[in-house]
């Protein structure tokens, strides 16, 4: 029984531990645009896009589920990832938040787009 004040705090501080914010925590919106315009990179030269970071860690979902890209922000704000695009081929990008503007580029072996964003207020 004398665990059991130390077990009390420590479920008492664990919500405040898993609600942690990171520092580059938000949504970003802006737009996408594709750089290289291949064919089979799509048709639009540009188009609105989000990109979600929580805890550090983000997520994106470019080209409707073709292309998911997850990973974390590191301290200074630079993330990078590589993700399969299917048929051996794969997409890398890298980027940076700075401020709340977000910068990155995606490429592929036929393929390039830039990511201008900025954190939405919500």
């Amino acid at each position: 029984m004398r665990c059991l004040p130390t077990i009390v705090a420590l479920l008492l501080l664990a919500p405040c531990v898993a609600a942690a914010a990171g520092a580059f925590d938000g949504k970003y919106v802006g737009r996408i645009t594709n750089v290289k315009q291949a064919r089979t990179c799509g048709s639009q030269d540009s188009w609105g896009g989000t990109f979600v970071v929580a805890a550090d860690k983000f997520n994106s979902n470019v080209g409707g589920g073709k292309m998911p890209l997850s990973g974390d922000v590191r301290p200074d704000g630079s993330f990078e990832t590589t993700s399969p695009l299917g048929g051996g081929a794969h997409l890398h990008f890298i980027g940076k938040i700075e401020g709340n503007a977000l910068h990155a580029t995606a490429t592929s072996s036929l393929c390039e787009w830039t990511f201008d964003m900025r954190k939405s207020a919500n």
